[in-house]
């Protein structure tokens, strides 16, 4: 097996910065560009399997767009389902690392960022099983951009206390859920994946994807009511 090349590892999972996107106008008659819930261009199809047959010729310089691409993305998925924020970095790297090394088992039936994705949520789970012995990183310790907030710095003080203090109660909720809870709610209320790529992501049924996500929202509401949180 060909050494993996040094990938370029993503901005700290406590930073996860927030990049403008850059648009570009489709052409006529072409649907417009697919956004996540930061407003960052997903890439499309197109670019995704152009990825894949480079990364299957070992293509290094294919690997870093790859970890440029989606790196931002794969963190906020991995902190939001791993309690142990310290161990963030290190999954997010493994499951890059993965990607690499297993391309020639990609079959292409899903697209390259729903199969990366399968592989960082599993990475994690495997992670959280092999510490679950272990005491967990403090739930207020887990950064903001796992559950999608950002303080506004041009707020007043007292309303970055408030705003702060709303985030700590938020990710304490998030933290207290269990990892099936978790994993869902992180894939779509802040990656904004569809449903058909959460079943696919976790290999779970439609169904199934629903009924995590109701039972999550309610959980999740229940916990910051009882936090003192607005839901």
């Amino acid at each position: 097996m060909p050494p993996t090349p040094p990938l370029p590892v993503p901005a700290p999972s406590p930073a996860l910065p927030r990049t403008a996107p850059v648009l570009t106008l489709p052409h006529p008659g072409m649907p417009p560009p697919r956004l996540d819930r930061e407003g960052r261009v997903l890439p499309d199809r197109a670019q995704m399997d152009r990825w894949v047959a480079r990364l299957r010729e070992r293509d290094e310089g294919a690997l870093r767009e790859v970890v440029e691409a989606f790196g931002e993305r794969i963190t906020a998925v991995v902190a939001g389902v791993l309690r142990d924020r310290d161990a963030v970095d290190d999954v997010v790297q493994e499951t890059f690392v993965k990607a690499y090394t297993r391309i020639g088992a990609f079959k292409g039936d899903a697209g390259l960022f729903t199969w990366l994705y399968r592989i960082a949520v599993n990475t994690a789970k495997d992670h959280a099983k092999a510490r679950s012995r272990r005491p967990a990183a403090s739930l207020d310790e887990l950064p903001a951009g796992a559950v999608g907030f950002a303080a506004v710095e041009s707020a007043p003080a007292v309303e970055r206390l408030e705003d702060r203090e709303q985030r700590h109660l938020v990710r304490r909720a998030v933290a207290a859920l269990p990892a099936v809870f978790r994993s869902v709610l992180v894939l779509r209320e802040i990656e904004g994946l569809r449903y058909e790529e959460i079943a696919q992501i976790l290999d779970i049924s439609l169904g199934t994807v629903e009924s995590r996500l109701f039972r999550a929202r309610r959980r999740l509401k229940a916990l910051l009511e009882k936090l003192g949180a607005s839901a």
